[in-house]
């Protein structure tokens, strides 16, 4: 088995879950489904996807939160950036068609999107997407103390790249995150 997608969620909407789990089937990929449920609703965001991760048999692992709804592009997108990369980000789209937080710098608490051809030492992948190799993995994992809005996607992302593995975007594979999100600017933001 070549990918495993790791599915976080807390099991409040179990809609979106099965809308998730209905895209990845329609597309054309050796694939397993994992599913990392919040049972005891700790907020844990690094221990379930470590969880997930830690089950999965594929080479690449392909960890998602349960609001994401894949696009008909998305595994020829991820075939079509080839092999040379570890860490991987895709177009993540909000519900408007504008950009969510797919491909963002973080410096002081702050973010902002970054033009997709950019290369800033402060990227800093999103906590509801990532593309990760099996031996990335392996050597870097998420901190299992951090829950919600603890820069738990932050502090993996630069211990990812203290152990020298640099993110990459895709811009030729997308997703949407179903919830009120609009991008303004070089800003995210909730729309509720």
């Amino acid at each position: 088995m070549k990918y495993s997608f790791v599915i976080i969620t807390d099991n409040e909407e179990p809609e979106k879950l099965n809308r998730l789990i209905a895209s990845i089937q329609t597309q054309k990929m050796d694939c397993e489904v994992l599913v990392s449920v919040d049972k005891d609703k700790t907020g844990r965001l690094g221990l379930l996807r470590n969880r997930g991760c830690r089950q999965a048999q594929g080479d690449i692992f392909i960890v998602i939160d349960d609001d994401m709804i894949l696009h008909s592009d998305f595994a020829s997108g991820v075939e079509r950036l080839g092999d040379d990369w570890e860490v991987m980000s895709v177009r993540i789209l909000n519900p408007d068609y504008t950009r969510f937080w797919d491909w963002k710098a973080h410096e002081n608490g702050m973010n902002w999107l970054l033009d997709y051809g950019d290369n800033d030492s402060r990227v800093s992948l999103t906590g509801g997407f990532c593309i990760i190799r099996r031996k990335v993995f392996d050597m870097v994992q998420w901190d299992e103390a951090r829950g919600f809005y603890q820069e738990e996607d932050v502090d993996f992302t630069q211990r990812l790249k203290k152990a020298g593995f640099v993110p990459v975007m895709n811009p030729f594979a997308t997703i949407t995150h179903d919830a009120p999100y609009t991008q303004r600017g070089k800003g995210v933001f909730r729309t509720d």
